[in-house]
């Protein structure tokens, strides 16, 4: 039994002396990469218009002007009347794409690559 009590003893010596070189350790870590603490972003005085925005935007390569021929494209919208933009926003709206892109990145994830007889042709 004296054998059994010495060693609980010494088995508390033990974690005593790992418990004190984890807090070491853990104090060494705190200070070799201190908590980055982030101020938070200046605030504009006013807000931004839509042309400081764009031009934010613009300057940072988020986005970029259209080309000429998007621009064309968007006269010719424009220029479309009300029913005909209607009747293609209910057309896109319920398109249906077979395969789905879920079924098309599955397909390519396991190697699948579509051969020209499998594209889909606009008419």
């Amino acid at each position: 039994m004296n054998t059994q009590a010495s060693e609980i003893d010494e088995l508390k010596l033990r974690v005593a002396e790992l418990e004190k070189q984890v807090a070491q350790l853990q104090a060494q870590l705190a200070q070799r990469s201190p908590r980055v603490v982030r101020e938070a972003p200046a605030v504009a005085a006013h807000p931004l218009t839509q042309k400081e925005i764009w031009a934010k935007l613009l300057a940072k390569g988020l986005i970029r002007l259209p080309t000429p021929a998007e621009l064309e494209l968007s006269k010719k919208w424009e220029a479309l009347p009300e029913a005909d933009k209607e009747a293609t926003r209910g057309t896109l709206r319920n398109l249906k794409l077979e395969p789905s892109a879920s079924e098309i990145i599955h397909k390519m994830r396991d190697g699948w690559y579509p051969d020209k007889s499998e594209w889909v042709n606009e008419p």
